[in-house]
């Protein structure tokens, strides 16, 4: 409490007058990718953005009469928001929108769908600029408001489940957005939903019952693989395995899971991977080796080479340069002791040798050199890659640009080119369960979804420093570490436990015909923090009668004079 209290007004000052600083260095950077030709997303928006205020170009590009038709809208960000609503508004309008009541989008050419309750992107979107949006349109008269509240997903036992207990988390307080019921379709099936319990296994008693939470989760997963072989897919309603989906908040939580479901016999596919090519640690590691061996005077890269790939702290680095980041330059041998110095030298001959090698054995070599599939291995579990089959499917790829008569550095354009496409999903694998994240599966359905770990705590993904937005003030505030987070502790706590309950919601409604929530209590000794049991609120007395009282057997289904019935 003392070093709260009296180091508060530093922290506080701190962090404003890093905001002020990191303002002035974005629009710095910015200015600088401009002269040199290069934009990014984000600066696409901005600059339409400011298109739409000049006086001539706002008006021009207002009056090509767009109609916009805006889908998840919860999911668009204050910058989108503005562009799209300028554009519909009528040519003469002057002032940014929120401050001109007098010009709203021209009637018919604005509509958009959104569900806050779906609201999971908290780090780009914000529901707080949703439902100013939504506010503005109402208040403008020139539109109306319907609400669809008939859902086409689910059937009924899974809808009256939600709405026993959505209510008690999104319950409309401090920023939370207010559950809105859901009503079955015409012709519903009746559904089910299963609360399963599993045991705590023999071995937990040579600790007293407690288990790590890896072996926690693993035990946990060879229940769960041996009860679903034994249900089998007429009791889940699913036509084949495919229609059966495990989903987790955090995809690092799928290892035990796919383990122990391939020891039972089943195969699996994990749909969770990595969105982008540069977003794949085997794609980018690969890519910064080869780009340091063709361009030994980017340092820039080089230091990022030592970071990712040889694991080498920032505080080694810093000492090793004194402030002067030539010395992390490979056009001559690196000189001095220690790690750093070893691992320079190591790249700077790996260069010098591949340099005078065709491309595919000059790729080879490099790999080798710096054992980077060894590297890539020991990180594959956490990052969820298969990075061998990544990294083989790059070295055939060198082989055939060095048949297309490409040289290394033409290459290397190539792959940074490549860098930010996006990798194709692979085709769904019809005898196979789905793994994948709550977040990627919204928008999706299957026949049967089960939600494992719900009493596992789920740790908030901070990057540091962190800028946190509070709707009461003005501007963000700065924490360069999770003992400055003291001071916005509450905001962020709020924040993060609001979308986790968003999260479990989308979750929850991803099921057609059987809804399948682990009770596993037992595992995980009680209700972990931030866990999806305590986002429940199962202590409620509008909840803790219903979730005890959900029937813990899946039964078939039968068809009768065209008509779907429990057995």
């Amino acid at each position: 409490h003392a070093w709260q209290t009296t180091f508060a007004p530093l922290r506080t000052w701190l962090s404003e007058v890093s905001w002020e600083i990191a303002q002035e260095l974005a629009l710095q950077y910015r200015a600088f990718r401009l002269a040199k030709g290069k934009v990014t997303y984000d600066d696409q928006i901005e600059l339409v953005v400011q298109l739409l205020r000049h006086p001539v170009a706002g008006r021009l590009l207002r009056d090509e009469g767009y109609r916009i038709i805006l889908d998840e809208a919860q999911d668009t960000d204050p910058s989108q928001f503005d562009v799209l609503i300028e554009l519909a508004r009528a040519p003469e309008a002057c002032q940014h929108w929120s401050h001109d009541d007098s010009a709203p989008p021209r009637p018919g050419h604005f509509c958009m769908v959104g569900d806050p309750q779906q609201s999971i992107y908290g780090d780009r979107a914000n529901l707080a600029h949703y439902q100013t949006v939504r506010d503005y349109l109402k208040a403008s008269g020139a539109s109306g408001e319907l609400t669809l509240e008939v859902t086409f997903r689910c059937d009924e036992a899974i809808v009256d489940t939600v709405n026993r207990l959505a209510p008690a988390m999104l319950d409309g307080k401090d920023g939370q957005t207010e559950f809105v019921p859901l009503k079955s379709r015409p012709g519903v099936g009746p559904g089910q939903v299963i609360r399963w319990m599993p045991g705590v296994p023999s071995e937990a008693g040579e600790t007293d019952g407690k288990l790590k939470v890896d072996e926690a989760a693993l035990a946990e997963g060879r229940q769960l693989a041996a009860w679903l072989k034994e249900q089998g897919l007429e009791k889940l309603r699913a036509p084949s395995w495919s229609e059966v989906a495990i989903l987790c908040p955090r995809k690092r939580w799928f290892p035990p899971i796919e383990r122990a479901l391939r020891d039972a016999g089943f195969s699996t596919q994990i749909h969770s991977q990595r969105d982008s090519r540069g977003a794949q640690a085997a794609y980018a590691w690969f890519t910064a080796l080869l780009t340091i061996a063709v361009e030994p005077e980017n340092t820039f890269e080089t230091v990022g080479v030592l970071r990712e790939v040889f694991g080498i702290a920032d505080e080694e680095l810093a000492y090793f340069s004194h402030g002067n980041g030539a010395v992390f330059s490979l056009e001559q041998r690196p000189t001095g002791a220690g790690i750093v110095a070893e691992a320079l030298r190591a790249l700077y001959t790996a260069g010098k040798e591949a340099a005078r090698l065709p491309l595919r054995d000059a790729v080879i070599h490099l790999v080798k050199a710096v054992w980077l599939r060894e590297r890539l291995r020991g990180i594959a579990e956490y990052e969820q890659e298969d990075c061998d089959k990544i990294l083989d499917s790059l070295l055939v790829l060198s082989a055939k640009a060095e048949a297309e008569g490409r040289t290394l550095r033409q290459w290397v354009d190539a792959l940074k080119r490549d860098f930010d496409s996006t990798i194709e999903g692979e085709p769904v694998n019809r005898d196979a369960v789905q793994l994948i994240t709550c977040h990627k599966a919204k928008g999706l359905q299957w026949h049967a979804v089960v939600l494992p770990l719900l009493h596992r705590s789920i740790v908030p993904n901070r990057q540091y420093p962190l800028l946190i937005h509070r709707e009461e003030c003005h501007q963000p505030m700065v924490a360069f570490s999770s003992a400055n987070t003291a001071d916005f502790k509450y905001v962020l706590e709020l924040r993060d436990r609001h979308e986790l309950q968003r999260l479990l919601y989308v979750a929850m409604t991803r099921a057609r015909k059987t809804l399948v929530v682990v009770d596993d209590g037992l595992l995980h000794r009680g209700v972990g923090i931030n866990a999806f049991a305590s986002c429940l609120n199962l202590s409620a007395d509008t909840v803790s009668g219903y979730w005890k009282a959900l029937p813990d057997r899946l039964t078939p289904e039968k068809k009768s004079g065209g008509k779907t019935e429990d057995v």
